[in-house]
């Protein structure tokens, strides 16, 4: 099995398990298919939409994975977002992936596990820790691509850069930013 087919399985599986503890890609309190109303601090019946109705279901739905130009400033490239689970991305030319997945914070250690399990099939691949805003966060890199896993604010973050083309950037302060972008 090759590097690129591996990590495409851990990111399958990673984006079955997100999908099934929120339902989707979101920084707020809900999952983002619900409207954007019920998405806010106060949740439910008490928010207000746009207009000002209470929960009104037909709100806009906040999409809560960075834009493709906030992903393009961080990696140095322009990227094309992908169609799936989680916030997905590629270089316009095809050498750099960006993967990301937002899970409930319970899911932080399965995540942090799988991270674990992917990084012992690579050569000179240490997770180690790493101080981000949140409760705990690790890392790990190996040529052009780096992985993290964070815990914070009552969600489990997941970012993966990889640059299949065999690029030999430093992958980790990227996914680093990448992190930071998705507490704030």
């Amino acid at each position: 099995m090759t590097t690129k087919t591996s990590g495409h399985m851990v990111l399958a599986l990673c984006a079955a398990l997100a999908m099934a503890a929120v339902g989707g890609c979101d920084r707020g309190d809900q999952p983002a298919t619900l409207p954007a109303a019920a998405n806010g601090p106060a949740g439910g019946a008490a928010a207000a939409d746009e207009a000002g109705a209470p929960g009104r279901a037909g709100a806009a739905v906040r999409d809560a994975c960075p834009t493709e130009a906030e992903i393009a400033a961080v990696v140095g490239t322009p990227v094309k977002r992908l169609k799936g689970f989680g916030c997905s991305y590629q270089s316009e030319d095809g050498n750099t992936d960006v993967s990301i997945l937002i899970a409930a914070a319970s899911q932080g250690d399965q995540l942090l596990q799988e991270m674990r399990e992917t990084a012992q099939s690579r050569p000179d691949a240490q997770v180690e820790p790493v101080a981000v805003a949140g409760e705990r966060a690790h890392l790990y890199g190996t040529r052009g691509q780096a992985t993290a896993v964070a815990v914070a604010g009552g969600k489990a973050y997941w970012v993966d850069i990889s640059s299949p083309g065999g690029s030999d950037t430093d992958r980790k302060p990227q996914v680093l930013q990448i992190l930071k972008m998705l507490m704030r």
